[in-house]
């Protein structure tokens, strides 16, 4: 490791050259050494460079992407902070507040200042310093938080941002949903998207009924809905955020005439408690979402340790809706594993009246769908008899 004094003198020598690259290489140094008592020259250098780098003279664009050559989207803003010269530094005077934050008072005027700046980018890496503040001054973090999302919404996708805003939600629920919703509707898609999912974490976490009313009654996009799913899977297994994670799922659900993948997830994660999500089990399998939920539903049911007899009505609704989850795409994994499941089940249940007439309804079911394409698994039936 390079000795710190020696670092110092590097910064002292060096930090003047008009060579973004070698500044860049310079403040990521300077993040490194975070930890270390840096002396008042070369903090009062760090402090004139995030506000009076030559960068602020116009905004410019280090990173660009033909999908997005007028720099609108949330994605292009982070990449350009990652890789401009004031957006790394605003990133090592973060870390120095981490292990410092008794220079907060030092810096409060250098931050304020870049809030206002006029360079987006800039704006956008300042919310990285406001979220080590909120630690040490909430009001003051929060304050300029505000400032930062009046002026540019995209702030809501900045790292660090909702941090901030989800530890002030009670106290302003009206204003930071206001934001998110204005964000939702935005032409800027990873905003919306950013946005919808947040959207759906206020009304779950927060049992904001405001919220809720504008996710259940507003046109989303498919992109948007998708993140919303994603965020309601998320929250479906605690038991303080599962009835509402699951009224957005059924909304969801009632209203996407397209698959939707994201509710794969609740399988994959572990998410479903058989003896309180029977019912929605049944309705999820008896939905068109089903053809191609079968088959990681069946996988995780064959591979789960749970009585398979708790799900019989769940296997019964798969039962009835075979004609079209084998028309799908994974028709014969879906059948296998359909299979493997009942036999299990029969095994498991025979002495059960109801049970045994589930697995034969099925049976019957599964040949009369195609005996040629069944052909194989008949031939399974046969080993297990």
């Amino acid at each position: 490791r390079i000795p710190f004094q020696t670092v110092c003198n590097v910064v002292r020598r060096y930090i003047h050259t008009t060579n973004s690259n070698i500044l860049i290489a310079l403040v990521r140094v300077i993040e490194a050494y975070a930890a270390f008592d840096w002396p008042e020259d070369v903090l009062d250098i760090i402090e004139n460079v995030i506000t009076n780098h030559s960068d602020s003279d116009e905004p410019q664009y280090p990173v660009t992407n033909y999908e997005d050559p007028g720099h609108k989207t949330i994605q292009s803003l982070m990449e350009n902070a990652l890789n401009c010269v004031r957006g790394c530094t605003i990133s090592a005077v973060a870390a120095i507040l981490r292990e410092h934050p008794e220079l907060s008072n030092r810096f409060m005027k250098a931050i304020s200042q870049i809030c206002m700046d006029r360079d987006a980018i800039v704006r956008f890496a300042a919310v990285q310093c406001l979220k080590t503040y909120y630690d040490i001054d909430n009001e003051f973090s929060y304050k300029l938080i505000k400032l930062l999302l009046n002026a540019d919404l995209r702030i809501l996708g900045a790292p660090g941002c909702w941090g901030i805003l989800s530890s002030e939600y009670r106290n302003h629920k009206a204003y930071i949903r206001g934001k998110i919703v204005e964000a939702s509707m935005s032409e800027i898609n990873d905003l919306s998207e950013c946005a919808a999912s947040m959207l759906c974490v206020v009304a779950v976490n927060y049992n904001d009924q405001i919220a809720m009313r504008e996710l259940k009654s507003n046109r989303f996009s498919k992109s948007q809905m998708r993140k919303i799913c994603v965020q309601a899977v998320h929250s479906f297994e605690p038991e303080e955020f599962h009835e509402r994670s699951k009224e957005i799922l059924l909304h969801i659900i009632e209203c996407d005439e397209d698959d939707i993948p994201e509710l794969g997830q609740l399988f994959f994660d572990n998410c479903v408690r058989v003896q309180r999500d029977i019912d929605f089990l049944a309705y999820l399998m008896s939905s068109r979402q089903s053809s191609h939920l079968l088959h990681p539903f069946l996988e995780y049911l064959y591979e789960s340790s749970e009585d398979i007899c708790a799900y019989s009505s769940v296997i019964e609704a798969i039962g009835k809706n075979l004609a079209q989850a084998l028309s799908g795409y994974n028709g014969i994994f879906v059948s296998e594993n359909l299979v493997k499941c009942v036999v299990r089940l029969y095994d498991r249940g025979k002495s059960d009246p109801q049970i045994k007439k589930i697995c034969l309804d099925i049976w019957d079911s599964l040949f009369k769908c195609d005996f040629k394409k069944m052909k194989p698994l008949s031939d399974m039936i046969d080993s297990f008899e």
